[in-house]
């Protein structure tokens, strides 16, 4: 009769055990085939014409008076892409602001709303070099941002051009801007109505160790009207020194890098004197999603 209890005991006992191991197994199949469906849909839509970028600016600047952090910045960004053709493509640019002054209180801001559309007109492996071209639109949101411009937002038109030689790749980027001027509490204008223009010129001057770091200088000229004078331009020279390291099939960039801004001024004969001394120390990470 103990025989007969003990059989049936490790009867049930081997069922229990096997009824676990099933279940454990259709759970970890389950699993095993959402993770496969999740993959499978992720492959799918970085083949597709849809594009989603991440991106995420944080910067410190020193001050010079004080040898203190005077100004903090974090600017979160979301670009949504569809490629038309393998030259042709739209985007629609967010991005939001986080600032902080010392001693003053925070302010965030929906910073931008961009629609653009590129189209390569060149490539280096046909043409020897590369040529693009853009335009769009850009609104300004935030009304506190719309009157610290005097402007609801502008149009652009844009032309880059790069070209390699071995490891080191040379770019020229140029974007035109262009705007009516509006009156602002901020900002009275007595010239309401009246366009307001701005040049950015960008040169890059990037050396490649490898696939994945890489070295740069980078200057940034930029010309714009003067809210005052209506006509008369204003112009100032940036510089940056950085590196780009790229990761996850190049889907992830990690950018520190260090900015002069006003290096140089149309006030100025020359790079200004101090102009080492308050640098804007930055973290730029970037990630495609797909």
């Amino acid at each position: 009769m103990k025989k007969t209890f003990a059989a049936l005991g490790l009867g049930l006992g081997l069922i229990a055990s096997n009824a676990s191991f099933a279940s454990q197994t259709a759970a970890t199949t389950t699993t095993t085939q959402q993770a496969g469906t999740s993959s499978s849909t992720l492959e799918q839509l970085k083949a597709s014409p849809f594009k989603l970028m991440v991106a995420n600016y944080l910067t410190a600047t020193r001050s010079d008076a004080n040898n203190d952090i005077s100004n903090v910045k974090d600017m979160f960004r979301i670009q949504f892409g569809y490629k038309l053709t393998d030259k042709d493509m739209f985007t629609l640019d967010n991005r939001f602001l986080y600032s902080k002054d010392k001693g003053k209180d925070a302010d965030s801001s929906y910073n931008r709303i961009q629609l653009a559309y590129s189209r390569k007109l060149l490539t280096e492996k046909e043409d020897g070099l590369n040529l693009s071209a853009g335009t769009g639109f850009r609104f300004l949101p935030d009304t506190k941002v719309r009157n610290t411009v005097n402007s609801p937002g502008f149009a652009f038109a844009s032309l880059s051009i790069s070209k390699k030689l071995g490891n080191l790749e040379l770019t020229f980027n140029n974007y035109v801007r262009y705007g009516v001027r509006t009156s602002s509490a901020l900002n009275k204008q007595p010239k309401s109505g009246t366009m307001q223009w701005g040049y950015l010129g960008e040169l890059v001057q990037e050396y490649s160790f490898n696939d994945t770091v890489s070295l740069y200088l980078y200057e940034m000229l930029y010309t714009k009207n003067k809210h005052e004078s209506g006509i008369k331009a204003s112009s100032t020279l940036d510089l940056e020194i950085g590196s780009n390291i790229k990761l996850a099939n190049n889907a992830l960039t990690i950018n520190p890098y260090i900015i002069y801004e006003g290096a140089m001024t149309d006030k100025t004969t020359g790079f200004k004197k101090d102009f080492l001394k308050e640098p804007t120390f930055g973290l730029f990470v970037k990630y495609s999603v797909f």
